[in-house]
Formats: structure tokens, sequence, C-alpha cells
């Protein structure tokens, strides 16, 4: 809703972490790279922004490189794209949904999932997933979160 607020856009929300369970729950997490091979139907360079966060945390990386193929696929030339990336690893199956209250604040709602985060990704090992894109800006939260603006070159 803030989004469509603030910036009056089309929105599309694809939920991924659906996606993840569905796979986790019927035995298929190897069929996840296939899946995010052909999971979007935009056409190449349509989309603006795209936001990330946390997804890649829960894949194992021929799922990371496939979904990461896709997002940069579907982004616009000079398009953006923001990801957040733990720095570490939980033990429990949950999710962490962001809910955007205002321009500076948002709000990290937990709730379970059939997957666990995987080993936390390296700054280098990140930005080579991305390699069409560059680096425009990156934060380390004080929580280990990664918090990293591409835009497409």
């Amino acid at each position: 809703m803030f989004f469509g607020e603030q910036i009056q856009c089309k929105i599309f929300i694809e939920d991924l972490f659906r996606d993840i369970d569905q796979h986790v729950i019927q035995g298929k997490i190897s069929a996840l790279e296939n899946f995010f091979a052909s999971r979007f139907s935009q056409p190449n360079n349509s989309v603006d922004c795209v936001l990330a966060w946390d997804i890649f945390d829960y894949l194992e990386h021929p799922a990371k490189e496939a979904l990461a193929a896709q997002l940069m696929r579907i982004i616009s030339p000079s398009g953006f794209l923001l990801t957040f990336f733990s720095g570490s690893q939980l033990d429990e199956s949950v999710y962490t949904r962001r809910i955007i209250l205002d321009e500076s604040t948002f709000e990290n709602r937990e709730y379970p999932g059939a997957c666990n985060k995987k080993d936390p990704m390296l700054s280098r090992d990140i930005i080579k997933l991305f390699d069409q894109m560059k680096v425009v800006e990156q934060l380390l939260l004080r929580t280990s979160v990664r918090e990293i603006l591409f835009q497409k070159q």
C-alpha cells in the first residue's frame, strides 16, 4: 500500500516464499532452479524496480543463480534492485515480512516457513551473482543484515 500511495506506480507482488514452501513440502527443493528459470512472465527490461528482501537467504546456490538471472532479465536498463542478505544462519524455519509504516520506518513480522536460512553469502559472492548490475549503495546494519542497492547497467 505504501508504494502505491507514495509513488503511484503499477506494483506486482510475487510471493516467492510460498513457492519455496511448496517445493520444500513436496520434497522438490532441487527443482527450484528450473522453477525460477521460468517463474516470471514479465517481458525483458520491463520492470523499473524490484524489492528482494531476504529471499536469497533461503535458496541453494543454483536456485539463487536462476532467480538472479530472471530478475536481471526483467529489470529495465537503469532499473534498480534492492536486496537484503542476512549475515547469520537460523536454525528456525521463520520468514520475515516487512511492513512499511512510513517513509523512514518499517516493521518486521516473523511467521513460520518450511525452510531455514542457508549459509550467509559474502559481499563479493553477492556482487558476482548480479554481474549485470552495479552496486549503487551498500549498508551493513547492526543486525548483520547487508542491504545492497543495485542498478542495471
